[in-house]
């Protein structure tokens, strides 16, 4: 068999590549298909022998607008390079192609290439990039916290939210230009930590601190700032995302509570009752020392409803552990219930148990504090004073019958004088006078 011609042969490469590329490709000659390659019938979900041999335009793969802009710059034997377009495939779903395509003379015939590279994957792709990053964008810069990116060494600044000027009452664009500046508002006693701090960011560790601000108009403020480093595909860290917070309200409020858990504390240390409180969502109790020290509740464990509960009279428990559970799932703002409590001696006194519950806005209990006031006194002086008054009863009962008895001798005995007197009067001889 003889050897192949070069020309043969490279008519054999110039086939094998037209057949075998990954771009899709199409050879028009008078606006009819000549030939496509498989790439192309994968691309538009038509098959080589129902393409080849008619009219492109019947097929329909790209708009009208599109191939009439297309024909024209043919025609003027322009060649068109890398135009976006929108291709139609057999069941007429979209791909976002760029249409390549140019003029060539074959056996003296004017021909089209046309090649298709499939970008709809990519643009998808890319599609869902901006629109990730435009969220992202969106959320940045409406949040109140200050976003922030920055590189290990705070040399660099890449993005701060516009939530910096808020806070800080300085421009982003002062903090991006001088990456350190933020470092001048933190207040003089609380520079040593942030600057231990960065120590810590440089090592690639996630650090959380807080620490104070003075704004240019004097105002102090509180900032919860938090960075995590972000590693590369090597492990190497060159960058620190962030968010800091102005959490001044949260402190202000921290410092009202904590002065009002003093107060409460000097008022339940100065009286003699029980005082007491329960967070319903957390489930923590905390106890007043009367608690410990006259009820011999336990120091070693945490405050507990069945600590509480356990020294609750056997006969009493029951009445009383179901009274507050209603509580809990009703709507009342008050409790009270009386009932009989060990002591440290193992004896029992009489409490009467009073709190205020805490709702939410839905009507969820939140919190019930309350005060255990010990009432055996009372109660034995009140059963003393009922049983004195029982005793006096017949005592009086008897002083009136006494009363009676001495008006009813006074009249017999008067009336005994007068019928004395009579019988006199009518004996004598004188008459009456």
């Amino acid at each position: 068999m003889p050897a192949p011609q070069p020309d043969e042969t490279l008519q054999t490469y110039l086939l094998a590549g037209f057949q075998n590329t990954p771009v899709a490709v199409a050879v028009t000659r008078d606006g009819t298909f000549i030939d496509v390659n498989e790439a192309f019938t994968r691309l538009t979900g038509w098959m080589r022998d129902e393409v080849v041999g008619k009219a492109a335009r019947e097929f329909g793969l790209v708009s009208p607008d599109d191939a009439i802009v297309l024909r024209a710059g043919l025609d003027r034997g322009d060649r068109v390079r890398d135009r976006a377009v929108t291709l139609f495939t057999r069941d007429r779903s979209v791909r976002d192609v760029l249409l390549g395509a140019s003029m060539v003379w074959l056996d003296g015939a004017r021909h089209v290439i046309a090649t298709f590279v499939d970008l709809t994957e990519q643009r998808r792709v890319e599609r869902e990039l901006r629109a990730r990053e435009e969220r992202l964008r969106l959320i940045a810069e409406t949040i109140t916290e200050v976003f922030w990116i920055a590189d290990v060494n705070i040399e660099q600044t890449l993005y701060v939210s516009p939530a910096y000027e808020r806070v800080w009452g300085r421009s982003c664009r002062s903090l991006q230009e001088h990456p350190r500046s933020f470092l001048d508002a933190v207040h003089p006693d609380d520079l040593p930590r942030v600057l231990h701090t960065l120590t810590v960011q440089r090592s690639g560790r996630p650090f959380d601190h807080e620490y104070r601000i003075v704004r240019p108009d004097g105002e102090i403020r509180w900032i919860w700032d938090r960075g995590f480093p972000v590693p590369f595909e090597d492990g190497t860290i060159q960058h620190y995302v962030g968010v800091a917070q102005d959490v001044t309200q949260r402190k202000h409020r921290e410092e009202l509570l904590r002065g009002s858990l003093e107060r409460f504390e000097l008022v339940a240390r100065a009286t003699l009752d029980a005082v007491w409180d329960f967070n319903v969502k957390t489930g923590e109790a905390w106890w007043s020392d009367t608690w410990y020290d006259k009820y011999g509740l336990r120091r070693d464990q945490p405050p507990n409803l069945e600590e509480w509960s356990s020294h609750i009279h056997p006969d009493d428990r029951q009445r009383v552990v179901a009274s507050f559970g209603q509580i809990l799932s009703g709507g009342d703002q008050q409790w009270r219930e009386e009932y009989r409590y060990r002591l440290a001696d193992g004896t029992y006194a009489s409490v009467i148990d009073r709190a205020y519950i805490l709702r939410d806005a839905n009507g969820a209990a939140l919190r019930v504090s309350g005060v255990t006031e010990d009432v055996t006194e009372y109660l034995d002086l009140q059963r003393q004073l009922q049983q004195a008054a029982k005793m006096e009863a017949p005592g009086h009962l008897a002083g009136g019958v006494a009363h009676d008895f001495n008006n009813i001798l006074t009249l017999i005995h008067g009336h005994a004088s007068f019928t004395s007197d009579s019988e006199a009067v009518a004996s004598d001889p004188r008459g009456s006078v």
